[in-house]
């Protein structure tokens, strides 16, 4: 079964709110066997709201609209359904004394363009809204099911929910999809890596990668019934090795964790351009304390000089983003917590603060371990928020690395 998903609304259209109802009505019918075929956003306008929806017709199986159904002047999804499909409509006057009893009780009183939300259309059934006073709507046309949606989310979540999926979708079927999660590696490197393996399993699954800062999520998804999806992926599991760690919503971050608690290391951190942030993430996670020992966010020079014991002398001579400056603050915050493992990240965040030799973007990661001290120095060359979240990860990546050899 297929689908077309039609949000209604300028707003989504002139980028002040993005279209988050599209994707939950994706991830939502997949659970149902539907398949999303088409996702469409247009503006409240009756001419585009009506070619939007003649276009479906005996295309999709469902069709799913969410917005226009306020009571204002641009809330116009039912009438441009009403012109598609030449019906006619009759007011629930019924429904206009429960709207004005909604506004009562919140002592307001219904104005009068709230009438608008009690057009009934001949022939389609009325699909209350629990939380809400705009009702959705089902109609039937030939191969085609339409469902017209509030496009309120915390409204159109409740509809599809309590009413739409259990009573006119049919039953969840049990998705047959594994999602391998990777990390420091990327996306075209990883494919090349399990090319061999996509070809000999082809016809019997279909292939995605999922590419974010954290890492590359590989989606092998079963599209024949008899098709091995567990022995399958681990087939591939073991292919992308060393760079896999885990499936479906382990997290980086608790991977790391267990490494470290495995092998009884501790680590503390040294940070400056991400100003504690990767604290945080191994903060986030319950039970982290067996193995973070704490940390320094020495964002200034006289941090780094007064806390971590950075000497002048290299922050004169080579800069505080220098390979030389992260190997020392890496090594006396192992020394000062008196942990296994000492790490540092120094960099340039942006968008300020590049000069004639050092971008933004530049970022140094240093690594000290038993009498070793490792750097390595990188170019993100992207925004500040990215430059930070990809420094920490990138960092996870390098404890990991550590820790496995």
């Amino acid at each position: 079964m297929n689908a077309c998903i039609i949000t209604i609304g300028s707003e989504l259209l002139d980028g002040t709110r993005l279209d988050t109802n599209s994707k939950w009505i994706t991830e939502k019918i997949a659970g149902y066997g539907v398949v999303a075929q088409k996702i469409v956003s247009i503006r409240d306008n009756e001419l585009d709201i009506c070619d939007a929806i003649s276009e479906t017709i005996d295309r999709y199986t469902f069709i799913f609209i969410t917005g226009g159904l306020g009571p204002t002047h641009d809330d116009i999804t039912i009438e441009s359904f009403k012109k598609v499909f030449q019906l006619n409509s009759r007011i629930d006057s019924n429904y206009i004394k429960e709207i004005e009893q909604k506004f009562l009780v919140r002592n307001i009183v219904m104005p009068k363009m709230n009438q608008n939300q009690a057009v009934v259309l001949d022939g389609a059934d009325i699909i209350d809204n629990p939380i809400g006073t705009a009702r959705g709507v089902y109609y039937q046309h030939s191969k085609s099911k339409f469902f017209i949606m509030p496009g309120v989310p915390s409204e159109m979540y409740r509809m599809m929910d309590d009413i739409i999926l259990p009573n006119y979708i049919g039953k969840p079927i049990e998705l047959r999809y594994r999602t391998i999660r990777t990390s420091g590696i990327a996306e075209s490197r990883l494919s090349e890596k399990i090319e061999n393996l996509m070809s000999l399993h082809s016809k019997d699954f279909d292939f995605s990668f999922l590419p974010s800062y954290k890492g590359v999520d590989f989606i092998l998804k079963a599209i024949k019934e008899n098709a091995e999806l567990d022995k399958v992926a681990d087939e591939f599991y073991s292919e992308m090795s060393p760079y896999s760690f885990g499936y479906e919503n382990d997290s980086f971050i608790e991977f790391i964790i267990g490494k470290l608690s495995e092998n009884q290391f501790t680590i503390s951190l040294a940070e400056s351009c991400t100003g504690g942030f990767l604290g945080k993430i191994f903060t986030d996670i319950p039970g982290s304390s067996e193995v973070f020992k704490g940390g320094v966010v020495a964002y200034s020079n006289s941090i780094k000089v007064n806390q971590l014991n950075v000497s002048n002398e290299k922050l004169d001579r080579y800069g505080a983003v220098s390979s030389e400056v992260a190997k020392e603050m890496a090594q006396n915050v192992m020394h000062i917590f008196k942990s296994t493992i000492g790490l540092s990240i120094t960099g340039i965040a942006g968008p300020l603060g590049e000069s004639n030799n050092k971008d933004v973007g530049l970022v140094y990661i240093a690594l000290a371990f038993k009498n070793i001290c490792i750097c390595k120095k990188f170019n993100f060359n992207l925004n500040r928020d990215l430059n930070r979240k990809l420094s920490c990860y990138t960092a996870l990546n390098m404890i990991r690395k550590v820790i496995e050899e």
